[in-house]
């Protein structure tokens, strides 16, 4: 658990940072998840100030509501359903579960997980037996919800690059999907604390792409949604990527990608009644290259979008990423990576497109929130560019900050 200086519970230095950069959940999310880990009081001011409906939605008050629950003798102020200011005084340890954590509407709980499970990771959890039986988290909410990643875009692209460059030991289980407007989706989230090694995070260095090896496309529907529904969107997806890598192949003969053959894999699978609660659908395609490199693109059902243009569009922006693109991570991914590379010890170094707005409200966050210093650079211009994002970590261990004090 960090050092909690009790310095940094004092009103005076509470941080009024709601009004920043993006102004929406973003900003709920990592500033809850790094004042609980740091032991930084906050207050969050003009939340989600620029949206149609300012203020907490359900599911924010029920991220807040679950770090509060994560944090032992904390205090959670101003916080209700419309609140546009809350303060959170985080405790002296951050506890695992179990736990269960429910936003009562469709909300995205995969947004939950992303807030969980940084606490999780620097919970106060002394042994493995202990960690694994007792570091579980029940989610609930929308498993597949709009505007937030889906539950297979986690399982396959986030939690394996986190366990790849950092060693964290996490899965992520789907007992049931849950869909607009009614959610009753279900997750099981288990993190095993890092207290178990008495250590911290190493620096991530995402660098080098190499060539693309595989590309997995991955569809479910569930409910009213025929099973042939997904089979047109594999068709389609599967089309537009061999398609893809046909023209640049015979275009360009010395293209990297055409010095080995990508394996295409494909899954498609109608939940059983069990396993879902209400009717959708949704496609993920993941490319995985010979570095070890994850970069997916999602596409969820909607009414009056065919399942053609679902796949369709998930297929182009990940051949868009692909082919005109040399990033390590995709944009989704580089907004998640931000909160780690801050806790981590020594610099890391993450290459992406042009960082969004995401990206950029999640290092604002971590600077002040954190003694992590970031650096942003444009390498390459044309096609989203790339770019270099950097970090010296604050080095958060396991037990507290180990050489620095974010004060």
């Amino acid at each position: 658990m960090a050092n909690m200086n009790p310095k940094r519970l004092r009103m005076e230095s509470l941080l009024p940072i709601g009004s920043l950069l993006e102004g929406g959940g973003q900003i709920l999310r990592n500033a809850a998840s790094l004042s609980a880990i740091t032991g930084t009081a906050i207050t969050i001011d003009n939340i989600r100030a620029k949206r149609t409906k300012p203020g907490l939605r359900p599911q924010h008050l029920t991220g807040l509501q679950m770090i509060n629950s994560l944090s032992e003798g904390s205090t959670l102020l101003g916080a209700s359903v419309g609140s546009t200011e809350v303060t959170f005084l985080p405790g002296h340890q951050l506890r695992g579960g179990p736990l269960v954590a429910d936003t009562g509407t469709a909300g995205s709980c995969m947004l939950l997980a992303q807030v969980a499970l940084p606490c999780l990771l620097y919970s106060d959890q002394q042994n493995q037996e202990e960690s694994v039986e007792n570091n579980e988290i029940q989610l609930k909410g929308g498993t597949d919800a709009a505007m937030a990643p889906p539950i297979e875009y986690l399982q396959r692209v986030l939690i394996p690059t986190l366990r790849q460059h950092l060693h964290i030991d996490a899965s992520l289980n789907l007992v049931r999907r849950g869909f607009f407007p009614r959610g009753q989706g279900l997750v099981s989230l288990k993190v095993n604390s890092l207290r178990v090694k008495s250590s911290g995070l190493p620096s991530i260095c995402i660098t080098s792409r190499g060539d693309v090896e595989e590309i997995l496309i991955s569809v479910f529907t569930a409910g009213k949604v025929k099973h042939s529904v997904g089979e047109r969107m594999v068709a389609t997806a599967e089309k537009i990527v061999g398609t893809r890598v046909a023209e640049i192949t015979a275009a360009f003969a010395d293209f990297p990608l055409t010095d080995r053959s990508i394996k295409i894999n494909k899954t498609c699978v109608h939940e059983p009644p069990e396993r879902a609660f209400g009717d959708g659908c949704g496609i993920i395609l993941v490319a995985k290259s010979s570095t070890g490199c994850l970069l997916g693109a999602t596409g969820l059902g909607e009414r009056g979008v065919s399942a053609e243009d679902v796949a369709r569009g998930a297929a182009d922006e990940l051949m868009d990423l692909i082919f005109n693109s040399e990033a390590c991570v995709d944009d989704h991914l580089m907004d998640q990576l931000v909160i780690f590379m801050a806790l981590a010890d020594g610099r890391s170094e993450v290459i992406a497109r042009e960082p969004t707005l995401h990206t950029r409200t999640a290092v604002a966050v971590a600077e002040i929130l954190t003694t992590a210093k970031f650096d942003v650079r444009e390498l390459k211009e044309g096609n989203g560019g790339l770019w270099s994002i950097s970090c010296q970590g604050a080095g958060i261990s396991a037990v507290g900050v180990t050489d620095n004090d974010t004060g």
